[in-house]
């Protein structure tokens, strides 16, 4: 069993662990556990709970999607919690992808002042995103992941046997996520990938990121150019309802069209980043809202400062460094219209 620590915060530790059962974390038997599953990761939660011998008070988020990361699935949650008397040393282990994760883990950073949880991510996006870092938040009518808070959980289980199940939507959402890490990281890495992601390409994003989080676990500088085609790709998430990872391959050829706006990332590199998201399988051109409707809520980012928006632009030619900078860039509301409108012309 292989043991990578993530980050330390005031009180608690993250430890990312590969290829593990709960019985590897717990030979001795388990604590006292409470459990959040998606529907459709059910089958692989009974396998972990069958080997390790025990049975847990569950809630099933059904049909996990974005629209159940709310206040009422937190609701529920705690009151699973509650009816099973569980206390501040109650483990909640979360079973599913980002969105089961992302809301599992903010309930538990609210309960009682916060009880230690368990990342079991069943999907490539998560595995690679919502599992590592400490991101926990759910979703309101203005904005994605608009209440939140940074909780890491106590452990982080990645296993490849829920890669069975995926389809080629869940397969995608996570390489977006890949792909902006590796653009990020190993820009001169990234034409690998359009000859097909690998686990090997999965393990380096994570531990990329798990560097980021290292140096920076408040996002107070460089955590936030994790951000890329997050600005415009959560706007038109929130607008249009598709899926996360489809949505951030959106924001990153939108965000690429400001890059060239600025000055910071040139034509051709624009085009090559055009044609390897082509080949990756994302869509060329989704249909966009209107102008008015997608900068409702692209004005309610949380990286923005007062009247301008702040985005992490690349020229996706230069690795970015491991140190503390801030990878921010201000874009005016008439370059944002700008990348909008090229993006709507081809």
């Amino acid at each position: 069993m292989k043991v990578t620590s993530i980050c330390s915060t005031i009180h608690r530790r993250s430890d990312l662990i590969w290829g593990c059962t709960l019985k590897d974390l717990w030979p001795d038997g388990a604590p006292r556990v409470c459990a959040v599953v998606d529907s459709n990761a059910l089958w692989y939660y009974n396998r972990l709970v069958k080997e390790l011998g025990a049975s847990f008070p569950m809630y099933v988020i059904k049909s996990p999607d974005e629209s159940k990361k709310t206040q009422k699935t937190v609701a529920a949650i705690h009151a699973m919690l509650f009816a099973a008397n569980a206390g501040r040393k109650t483990f909640l282990l979360a079973v599913g992808g980002g969105a089961t994760l992302d809301t599992s883990g903010f309930a538990a950073s609210i309960f009682k002042r916060g009880i230690s949880w368990i990342a079991v991510p069943t999907t490539l996006l998560s595995y690679v995103d919502a599992s590592v870092g400490g991101k926990t938040a759910i979703n309101t009518l203005e904005a994605k992941n608009a209440i939140g808070s940074f909780y890491p959980p106590r452990y982080v289980l990645l296993n490849n046997e829920p890669a069975k199940t995926w389809n080629e939507k869940l397969r995608l959402e996570g390489v977006a996520e890949i792909y902006k890490i590796f653009t990020t990281f190993s820009p001169r890495r990234r034409a690998s990938l359009v000859n097909g992601v690998n686990e090997h390409h999965a393990r380096q994003a994570v531990m990329y990121k798990v560097k980021v989080v290292r140096l920076d676990p408040w996002e107070e500088n460089l955590r936030a150019v994790l951000n890329v085609g997050h600005s415009f790709g959560h706007a038109v998430e929130h607008a249009t309802g598709i899926a996360h990872g489809l949505a951030v391959a959106v924001g990153f050829r939108l965000e690429n069209f400001a890059a060239v706006k600025k000055g910071i990332m040139t034509h051709h590199t624009a085009e090559i980043m055009e044609s390897e998201l082509d080949a990756l399988g994302f869509e060329h051109r989704i249909k966009l809202p209107s102008w008015d409707e997608l900068l409702k809520y692209l004005v309610q980012d949380k990286k923005n400062v007062v009247g301008e928006l702040s985005m992490s632009l690349l020229n996706g030619e230069v690795a970015v460094p491991f140190k503390k900078f801030d990878p921010l860039t201000r874009v005016t509301i008439q370059e944002a219209k700008w990348a909008y409108d090229q993006y709507k012309k081809e």
